[in-house]
């Protein structure tokens, strides 16, 4: 319920945010001006100024009564993408309207992160599922490359490539365009 800060400009800690109102269960930021932190105390997300001030709220409603899991930003698509057990919301920045949408995936989603407008949702039964946040067209899902049937895929994306951790075995490195294995460690 605190989020430590660090102004880097002073390499100097500065006072903690402490109006969070619970345990912050994810954080993710716009790289800019805001930063957005889901609470497991209430089914909500908090947009945060740079300085801590409270900007905007999106409750239960906006999520379907359910639990967020994640949430992670794609600033192409202006939005926040929360994961929920077997669904996602999407909250577009500059309409704030949210968008929920459930899946028909055998198992829970385990991780999620966005970039150039295409959602990567980890699963634990069906690979990683791919969402063009733009159009909602479900795109061609990465499976049969040892990454099905996981009980957690955490996702990372940087500089075109997707990173997916394979829990007992390493990392698979994805070419985020056309989705070719590059590398593995």
């Amino acid at each position: 319920d605190v989020i430590d800060v660090f102004d880097s400009s002073a390499w100097k800690w500065v006072d903690p945010i402490t109006n969070i109102g619970g345990n912050i269960v994810s954080m993710t930021t716009d790289n800019n001006n805001f930063f957005y932190v889901a609470t497991e105390d209430s089914i909500g997300l908090q947009e945060l100024d740079s300085d801590g001030n409270f900007a905007r709220y999106w409750g239960s409603s906006d999520f379907n009564d359910e639990e967020i899991y994640k949430i992670t930003i794609d600033l192409s698509t202006s939005s926040i993408i929360a994961s929920h057990s077997e669904s996602i919301t999407i909250i577009d920045l500059t309409t704030n309207n949210a968008e929920f949408i459930e899946f028909d995936f055998e198992g829970e989603i385990s991780d999620i992160v966005a970039i150039d407008g295409i959602a990567y949702i980890g699963t634990k039964e069906e690979g990683v599922q791919r969402l063009n946040l733009t159009t909602g067209n479900i795109l061609s899902p990465w499976r049969s490359t040892g990454i099905d049937e996981l009980e957690v895929i955490p996702i990372a994306a940087k500089n075109g490539l997707i990173y997916l951790g394979v829990p007992g075995f390493g990392v698979t490195i994805f070419d985020e365009f056309t989705g070719e294995i590059l590398e593995v460690w």
